[in-house]
């Protein structure tokens, strides 16, 4: 099977359809499954399954058979629908400039950190952790954050709370779950002298 285009490319046009709440990449067809997660509020408001142009924010492989997570946006305006064309055009043979570079890289790499290792700083860094404790759910209230729990490494006494910002996009987190988190913030919470990791629109994740 070939590869799908958002593998190292940055936008482009895919099928999605909704299942149990989740939405999943329908076109073009990967190996395993390939869940979509939309950011910045930009989910389809039709449940049905439908065509998209979409701009790539990232695209995670799944870990040992795992699904695949593609998190996007959609885009609303002409310059992506020309630059959709320009890329079918291009694939199709047709030699014509093209705005963007789509062999760029789709995403960004972080430095990888152990929850010991959070102080504050601000930084955008890569940490493997298991989900310990939910303390509060809050998604209808836009004043507070999405959620706040607990984080704890694999055969370590660390614990370490996290926060989802308001409106982020994110997998279902259940205690007991363990995942890679790629862009999350060494955040310090000023007000309670808190150290946080702080997960963000920008925040990649896959489940281990």
């Amino acid at each position: 099977m070939t590869e799908p285009w958002f593998n190292n490319k940055k936008q482009g046009e895919i099928k999605v359809a909704k299942q149990d709440g989740t939405w999943y990449v329908v076109e073009p067809e990967t190996e395993v499954k390939t869940i979509c997660i939309f950011s910045s509020d930009s989910a389809p408001t039709e449940s049905g399954p439908q065509s998209i142009i979409v701009r790539v924010d990232s695209y995670r492989r799944g870990v040992g058979g795992g699904a695949n997570y593609l998190t996007v946006q959609t885009a609303e305006n002409g310059e992506a629908n020309e630059d959709v064309s320009n890329q079918r055009e291009s694939e199709s043979g047709t030699q014509k400039s093209q705005r963007y570079d789509y062999s760029a890289p789709s995403q960004d790499t972080y430095p990888e950190r152990n929850l010991i290792q959070f102080s504050g700083t601000g930084d955008y860094v890569t940490v493997e952790a298991e989900i310990l404790d939910i303390r509060f759910v809050e998604k209808d209230n836009t004043m507070m954050p999405d959620m706040k729990g607990v984080l704890k490494e694999k055969e370590s006494v660390k614990k370490l709370p996290f926060v989802v910002s308001d409106g982020v996009t994110h997998p279902y987190f259940e205690e007991g779950k363990r995942f890679r988190f790629e862009g999350v913030k060494d955040h310090k919470y000023d007000h309670k002298n808190e150290v946080q990791a702080l997960i963000t629109e920008h925040t990649r994740f896959t489940e281990l």
